[in-house]
């Protein structure tokens, strides 16, 4: 082999390197919306029922009734006893 036949072969990526590196990106690429359905259809969202939204404002209620003062603090209603 000669000098100028090694520094030109150093000198980048092969044909077949870049081959395997688009091929691989190709397979990811591919599998992240399945793997994003998946992962949305495993997704399981609470449902409240009736009965407990009854008994969240019936506490609700009673805390109000025994608060002796009251704040309002953004998205939050503070509610002090003493």
């Amino acid at each position: 082999m000669s000098i100028a036949f090694m520094s030109q072969r150093n000198s980048g990526f092969t044909f077949f390197e870049m081959l395997i590196v688009i091929t691989v990106l190709f397979v990811i690429v591919t599998l992240i919306p399945m793997i994003m359905k998946q992962a949305i259809n495993n997704v399981k969202f609470d449902v409240v029922s009736d009965q407990e939204v009854t008994v969240f404002f019936q506490y609700l209620a009673r805390d109000m009734r025994e608060a002796k003062q009251y704040e309002l603090d953004g998205n939050a209603i503070l509610l002090k006893k003493r």
